[in-house]
């Protein structure tokens, strides 16, 4: 069977998004299942761990990464225009005459994601990187819930991947006493060469920083649409920037609803709650109201403890922790 170069590069660049990662051994099953017959060295690996191996969760260690299939050359290269045509003129005679390329005619690119651990990463699950667009995660709690602590461990969580995290806080002033101490707090001397924490509530010129950044924290997206009327979350930032990713703080008033309406926290990617203990701020956690990238919405995070859990009532999740203990699967290629 003759498989196409990039349904090939698309199984290379998923194996090779493993590596560092937590994998679910569904998640590893599906993958050796897709390259049987199509790539050997993918599918003999990941079928030779999982027959000698019984846990439900591998954390992988790739020590060389498979390398992309090249294409071949070609003397001439068709413009789009006429591969357009051509494509147009095969539809019309099989009698379907479509106007627009059908999914079959699509390629089949998997876009990479981001590659979180702990149990912040857990918890996230598996964000792609988009293309096109950005991707958006929205964070609602009441006040003194623990928002804040839990983004300082996020942005850290990030940084230790070395991904470029840039913070925007309108609540505590960047230079405050307030900030220094979540600042040492939560990060160490290597994720602090890659953050960066202003307070600029000039839209315009915070935008400026951005192509700069991987990760955009924002505290909070209420605060800066008072200071720049007209703002809309799609335009100005979701759907204006390609491949970046939004981490934004909503404030809920007394009542509990969000601060300036739903319609616009709803629009994130995966939208997050932090429930607040009356008393005990040991208690506070974080739960999922949407998330399209984690299977596992009952999973919560315990701001306090830094440590994922289920949701209350749900089965514990000691077992998958176990799994973690046994160290990691270093596949050699």
């Amino acid at each position: 069977m003759k498989v196409s170069i990039t349904k090939q590069n698309s199984l290379i660049r998923r194996f090779n998004n493993l590596d560092g990662r937590n994998v679910r051994r569904a998640t590893l099953f599906k993958l050796s299942r897709e390259a049987k017959g199509i790539n050997d060295t993918i599918f003999k690996k990941i079928d030779d761990i999982l027959s000698k191996d019984n846990r439900k969760e591998f954390p992988i260690k790739l020590k060389k990464k498979l390398k992309l299939k090249s294409k071949p050359k070609v003397k001439a290269k068709k413009s789009q225009a006429t591969k357009t045509r051509a494509s147009a003129d095969k539809r019309k005679s099989n009698g379907l005459g479509l106007p627009l390329p059908t999914v079959d005619e699509l390629e089949d690119n998997v876009n990479p994601s981001y590659n979180i651990g702990g149990d912040i990463g857990k918890l996230l699950g598996d964000p792609e990187i988009k293309p096109r667009h950005s991707l958006a995660i929205n964070i609602d709690s009441d006040k003194g819930a623990g928002k804040t602590h839990f983004i300082y461990q996020v942005m850290n969580a990030f940084a230790d991947s070395g991904y470029k995290v840039l913070l925007n806080t309108l609540e505590e002033h960047a230079t405050s006493n307030l900030v220094r101490l979540k600042r040492d707090k939560y990060f160490n001397s290597k994720t602090k060469q890659y953050i960066s924490i202003v307070s600029e509530d000039r839209f315009e010129e915070f935008s400026k920083y951005f192509n700069d950044y991987d990760v955009i924290f924002i505290d909070s997206w209420n605060d800066l649409v008072e200071e720049n009327k007209g703002l809309s979350f799609d335009k100005d930032l979701r759907k204006k920037y390609d491949g970046k990713l939004f981490i934004n703080i909503f404030q809920r008033t007394s009542g509990k609803s969000v601060r300036g309406g739903t319609s616009t926290e709803f629009k994130g990617d995966i939208i997050l709650k932090v429930e607040k203990h009356d008393r005990d701020f040991t208690k506070n956690y974080v739960w999922q109201d949407k998330n399209r990238y984690n299977e596992n919405t009952s999973l919560i995070y315990y701001i306090a403890d830094q440590r994922i859990a289920d949701f209350p009532g749900e089965t514990s999740t000691k077992k998958s922790n176990s799994n973690k203990s046994m160290g990691k699967v270093v596949i050699n290629l």
